[in-house]
């Protein structure tokens, strides 16, 4: 099972890369390219939607909305771009709407369940936990200014030249903070997780049938 998961994995970006090459040989144009990125998006939804434990029918269904979607936007709106930014907007907004949810009452802070699976040490100090669910706060916001930006982007031509700095810069904030929450968690709460071993579990296919997302 889950050297089928990598395989699927590695379709859209092999795909990804290929449609790329072909671009940039002029073999599609740029209208043409947007399309069959939506196509590698749609068919990457569908595999973290299963991985999220949703149905086979709904992730179909879902998926294929999207590829409808992004095609009749293609067709109808000249100005829209699709890629790179349908694929920022929706991870962001799935993203941010995951760690939002892991805070209403009654839910466990995704990060919380993450760090009590990884059982690298204790994690139910009150001042770890408080941390925690400002991490998901912040997360949360992060992620969906990120998705904001990038949604705006796609179908806003006369954004673009904002918007692009705006999104990549938050991007990059995201990869920083990633990196630098884990030293602080570490400095101030003594919590061994590094961010290369949340990184590590993150990916493991069966992480996400564990976590109550």
């Amino acid at each position: 099972m889950r050297h089928l998961a990598k395989v699927v994995w590695a379709i859209p970006l092999v795909l990804l890369v290929l449609l790329s090459i072909l671009l940039w040989l002029a073999v599609v144009d740029v209208r043409q390219f947007d399309v069959l990125f939506s196509v590698i998006v749609a068919f990457a939804s569908w595999g973290l939607l299963r991985r999220f434990g949703v149905n086979r029918l709904v992730s179909v269904t879902l998926s294929l909305l999207l590829i409808f979607a992004a095609v009749g936007a293609n067709v109808l709106f000249s100005d829209i771009r699709l890629a790179p930014y349908l694929a920022i907007a929706l991870v962001n907004a799935g993203v941010g709407v995951i760690f939002a949810r892991g805070l209403l009452p009654g839910r466990t802070p995704i990060i919380l369940q993450l760090v009590r699976m990884m059982g690298r040490a204790s994690a139910d100090q009150g001042d770890f936990v408080r941390f925690v669910r400002g991490q998901c706060w912040l997360w949360s916001v992060l992620s969906l200014a990120t998705g904001l930006a990038a949604g705006l982007a796609m179908v806003w031509p006369e954004s673009r030249a904002v918007l692009d700095g705006v999104v990549a810069g938050l991007l990059a904030l995201q990869i920083v903070w990633f990196v630098l929450s884990h030293r602080y968690a570490a400095w101030r709460y003594g919590r061994p997780e590094t961010w290369a071993a949340t990184m590590r579990a993150m990916t493991r296919p069966d992480t996400w049938t564990v976590l109550e997302i």
